[in-house]
């Protein structure tokens, strides 16, 4: 009786063990498979910016244009001389605007290009016209000078001398292409409207006779 006890005894235990095994396997086997399909996933969606990857650069910042310094005391001397407002340019259109009374040149030196003072004088306006172009006044006893369509520098009021820095050439307000359509907010139009009016006349200068362009 006793032996046939312990022969059970031994069986059941050994089921016992096998389920617990069994239970045990069936808990563990998810865990292994979530673990190895999680990690590369996690791995691969989150973003690192370490000092061995390049970090984004911002746009650069455009060059600061340098203004002229501040107004002389003193006129600059001999308010005769006159010149053009550019070393090196193209006529792109002769005397045009006698009608409106603003005989005047049209000339390009090309976009950005450095507009000069053509005479000793002190600026009466900067700003822009009843026609939105930008203008730049410079007057004396003899000469006032009107030049249009530049990012111009100098403050009214300022004396400046003849062949200094004044402003670059651009086109604001009224330019025009080779087509006669509008230049606003496209490349192209730009140049330097020129007018001469002699003080001691009233009248416009033939540029085109003065200036020999």
């Amino acid at each position: 009786m006793t032996q046939r006890f312990n022969g059970l005894s031994i069986v059941a235990l050994a089921l016992i063990v096998l389920g617990i095994f069994s239970v045990l396997s069936d808990r563990s086997q998810p865990t292994r498979t979530y673990a190895a399909a999680a990690d590369p996933v996690v791995l691969q969606q989150t973003p690192t910016f370490t000092p061995f990857q390049p970090l984004p650069t911002s746009t650069p910042l455009p060059a600061v244009v340098e203004t002229l310094p501040p107004a002389d005391d003193d006129p600059p001397d001999s308010p005769e001389d006159i010149r053009l407002p550019y070393d090196d340019y193209v006529l792109t259109q002769r005397t045009h605007g006698a009608s409106y009374g603003d005989a005047a040149i049209d000339l390009a030196g090309g976009r950005g290009a450095d507009i000069l003072s053509p005479i000793n004088g002190q600026v009466t306006q900067n700003g822009y016209d009843i026609w939105g172009n930008t203008i730049l006044v410079i007057e004396n006893e003899v000469w006032q000078v009107k030049l249009l369509h530049g990012d111009f520098y100098p403050q009214e009021g300022q004396w400046v001398g003849i062949g200094k820095l004044v402003g670059a050439e651009s086109n604001h307000g009224y330019t025009v292409d080779i087509y006669g359509r509008s230049c606003r907010g496209r490349n192209c139009g730009f140049h330097t409207h020129m007018n001469v009016v002699d003080r001691r006349t009233g009248s416009n200068v033939n540029l085109m006779k003065l200036l020999s362009p």
